[in-house]
């Protein structure tokens, strides 16, 4: 009897031992997620309020995490529901929601943030970083689909847009015409229904040229040559698309954030890295030092109920 409730007690023990095991490494939504905040943030979108609105609008809109209050609408108007609305869905492992773009063949399915003056913050000339986590439905093999653009969302150019380009990331920079495109365009091809962190970067004036470069889940994927300032506009910045719903993006746009400064690689790699941390387990030094002393507390346990075990056997 004694020997049963021996171990009873043992299988309690790492039973226990398991699942504090499980909570500490392997449940992710105890590690940290989203961006480290950077200077230079223009604006910065979690996308969390869910059709909630947390200043007692109407839930149309999204607010900036910035100080420059360059908060969002949903579709064409962001006051009433439309047909260009997109949706509140939830955002990947870590985070909590995000906006859900649909392909409509007859509507384009947006978000903006309106400009509504020059020399405002969203007027960037010399340098900016876009950087968003994306996961896409669908993927176009040969056209395009637009994560951001600073323009009206029926515009084919702007004077920056960030999208998916024949399934690989590209960050352009427009000069005083639209269809003057200066593109830099990644190396590696994106596949549907995965999330992805796409960052684009641009500095004009640097020795001996400017660089446009755009990052793939924190790494470098490509860069082009280009040092012309970046033109400036009163439009919106608009989320989801370009040209109409020529090149509508279909999936999940979430952390979308604008900065007036180019972050560097490593910056760009903490951004990816900090998001993608929420959806795997997170291993430190108190992880490794607790789970060391709860296998040495079970594996005494165990060893002494054992040899009292064969001693109540003599």
């Amino acid at each position: 009897m004694k020997l049963k409730l021996q171990k009873t007690l043992d299988f309690c023990l790492i039973l226990l031992f398991l699942i504090v095991l499980n909570l500490v490494l392997v449940n992710p939504a105890w590690a940290a997620s989203g961006y480290p905040s950077r200077t230079g943030e223009v604006a910065w979108y979690h996308f969390d309020e869910n059709g909630v609105d947390p200043q007692g609008g109407d839930g149309f809109d999204f607010y900036d995490e910035t100080a420059n209050t360059n908060d969002g609408k949903l579709g064409s108007t962001g006051e009433t529901a439309d047909n260009y609305d997109p949706t509140w869905t939830s955002s990947m492992q870590g985070l909590s929601y995000a906006l859900k773009y649909e392909d409509d063949p007859f509507y384009a399915i947006y978000s903006h943030v309106p400009d509504d003056m020059l020399g405002g913050s969203l007027d960037i000339t010399a340098k900016i970083t876009v950087e968003a986590w994306i996961k896409a439905d669908s993927i176009s093999s040969t056209g395009a689909n637009c994560i951001a653009i600073k323009e009206t969302y029926d515009q084919f150019g702007g004077p920056w847009f960030l999208e998916i380009y024949q399934r690989k990331v590209r960050f352009c920079i427009n000069t005083s015409e639209a269809t003057e495109e200066h593109c830099a365009t990644g190396s590696t091809s994106l596949q549907a229904d995965g999330w992805y962190h796409v960052a684009g970067t641009y500095i004009s004036m640097t020795f001996p040229t400017g660089k446009i470069k755009v990052y793939l889940n924190g790494q470098e994927d490509g860069t082009a040559d280009y040092s012309n300032p970046i033109n400036t506009n009163d439009d919106p910045v608009t989320i989801g698309t370009r040209d109409g719903a020529n090149k509508q993006f279909e999936g999940i746009i979430d952390e979308f954030r604008i900065l007036n400064r180019d972050l560097t690689a490593d910056e760009i790699f903490g951004d990816y890295y900090q998001g993608y941390k929420g959806t795997v387990p997170e291993f430190t030094e108190i992880t490794w030092i607790l789970a060391l002393i709860l296998s040495g507390g079970i594996f005494f346990l165990i060893k002494r109920r054992k040899e009292k075990a064969l001693n109540y056997n003599k």
